[in-house]
Formats: C-alpha cells, structure tokens, sequence
C-alpha cells in the first residue's frame, strides 16, 4: 500500500564528497537521506567533516558499493537499511551519468525505476557530446566519461517523462547574477533533466 503524505527518502547516488545530506537537515520534515558511493569515499568524506566537527546526520544512511557493477551490490543493502519502495523518493545522479559505460548506466536506471512508487522523481546531470571550446561541457570533459547524450529525456524515459534544461537557459533565467558566470546562454553542453513517475 503506498503511504501517501509521508516525507519521500531521497538517495544520493555517487554522492562523492558533497555534503547535501548535512545542508538539507532542516528540510526534509523526518525523511531519510540514503548515499550509495564507493565505501572509501564515504569513508573518506566522513573522516574529513568528522575533523572539521560535523558528524554524520541521524537522518543520513550511506550505502557503500560499486554502481558498475550492476544494482545487486546495492538494491538488497538499500532495502535493508530502511529504503522504501511504497513511498514515493527523490533520486539525484549529480555528476554521475557520464563516468557509467551505456550497459551500466542501462541497468542502474532500470534499479531505480522498479524501487521508485509513484510520484518519485529523478534529477540528472549530462554531458552533450558536443561540446565546444570554452563551454560547460568542455571543461568538465575528462577521460573517464563514458557516457555523452543529445537527448536526455530519451536516456531517462524508462522512470517517465523528463524536462531537460540547458546550463546556458539556466544561466539566462539567473539575469544579472548568472552573467558573471561567463556561461554564455547557448550553451547547451551540459544539461540538467528531471523525470516523473507517473
């Protein structure tokens, strides 16, 4: 049974060394944060803030595996540790996408559709493989990403519907704030898509 109006979990998958899990303490109104990384960088990020005087949050679950190597060496973990598949979640892959070769990231969005109730939603971040000099995409291009795209809406049509923003439409939506960023607003080498579970 879906338990309507409870507050929805949100995983954090490849969360790297970010720290949203802290700066959202206040608003998640009870819900819980999951983090899926390699255990050595959550290792590693927990030591750094645990030296700076930050704990971990008791709303945070980090869920330590490898996401290349398909949803076996997280799904049951997830589950187990308090993941629930009947409340709707909020998915982000911040960074994430480009380092997953096709085949993992096939299988990885596949996961997070079947454990997704209705009314989740997944936010994503790509990299056109178009990417002129001196864009967004350009600069963030490196030799392990795998994974390029002109049509994210397509890439994330198994979970739903998706609206793709470009870094220059959103640059342009800043105004003045966003012009002193130097991103030019036909920048359209790196996106940002939110999908829908209907």
């Amino acid at each position: 049974e879906h338990s309507a109006g409870l507050p929805p979990q949100l995983v954090i998958v490849g969360a790297g060394l970010d720290f949203r899990c802290v700066r959202l303490a206040g608003s998640l109104g009870g819900g819980k944060v999951f983090e899926l990384d390699f255990q050595g960088m959550l290792d590693e990020k927990w030591a750094l803030l645990g030296a700076a005087g930050v704990p971990p949050p008791p709303h945070l679950v980090s869920v330590g595996c490898d996401l290349s190597l398909g949803p076996a060496g997280w799904v049951d973990e997830l589950r187990r540790r308090g993941f629930d598949d009947r409340r709707p979640s909020v998915w982000l892959l911040e960074g994430l996408v480009p380092y997953l070769k096709p085949p993992e990231l096939e299988a990885l969005l596949r996961a997070i559709s079947e454990l997704s109730a209705p009314q989740s939603s997944l936010l994503a971040t790509f990299i056109s493989p178009t990417r002129p000099a001196g864009s967004v995409g350009a600069s963030v291009s490196v030799s392990m990403n795998k994974f390029t795209t002109e049509s994210p809406a397509d890439t994330l049509s198994t979970f739903g519907p998706a609206a793709v923003v470009t870094i220059g439409e959103l640059i342009t939506r800043c105004g003045a704030r966003g012009e002193t960023m130097g991103i030019q607003p036909s920048d359209a080498s790196y996106t940002f898509a939110t999908a829908c579970r209907e």
